[in-house]
């Protein structure tokens, strides 16, 4: 009786279709300001650790209030909300950072375990959505997506 160990790598697009096509880097998170909205702690340090390990500047509010008052002082690249949080859902803590005027270029995601209603999210004013347990390769490439859309207003 022994272990087997498997590891997996991520294959690297080095190869191009044409050596001759440009090469144009793709966005990275590096530097990229993150407000996690997370009540579960465990939850929270798992998913801030990898945020860190990505390049991204992490603050970590546990409720709507903590969230507000993390926006009010310091405006993020990009809300990442649980919606299910104690005393103020995520939706409420959506339309308030909406309505409040915080951060226009705020992108806003929710983070959910429960079945995704894109009609009550778009009301909300979420831009996206990740479901739970996050898949942390969905993760990068939703954070490459707010990078790349970084210097454009956020429309509405």
């Amino acid at each position: 009786m022994g272990s087997e160990f498997v590891v997996r790598l991520p294959v690297l697009d080095a190869v191009q279709d044409s050596p001759t096509a440009p090469q144009r880097p793709k966005p990275t998170p590096v530097g990229l300001k993150v407000l996690l909205v997370e009540d579960s702690a465990d939850a929270a340090e798992m998913m801030a650790g990898a945020l860190e390990m990505l390049g991204c500047h992490v603050a970590v509010a546990h409720d709507g209030p903590a969230a507000l008052a993390a926006v009010a002082t310091d405006c993020p690249d990009i809300g990442l909300l649980d919606i299910g949080l104690p005393g103020m859902s995520g939706y409420e803590l959506a339309v308030k950072l909406r309505a409040g005027g915080f951060c226009p270029s705020l992108r806003l995601v929710a983070v959910t375990g429960y079945a995704k209603d894109a009609e009550a999210l778009a009301a909300a004013g979420f831009d996206g959505y990740l479901t739970k347990p996050v898949d942390f390769q969905q993760l990068g490439e939703t954070l490459a997506n707010v990078v790349a859309a970084r210097r454009e207003p956020r429309r509405p």
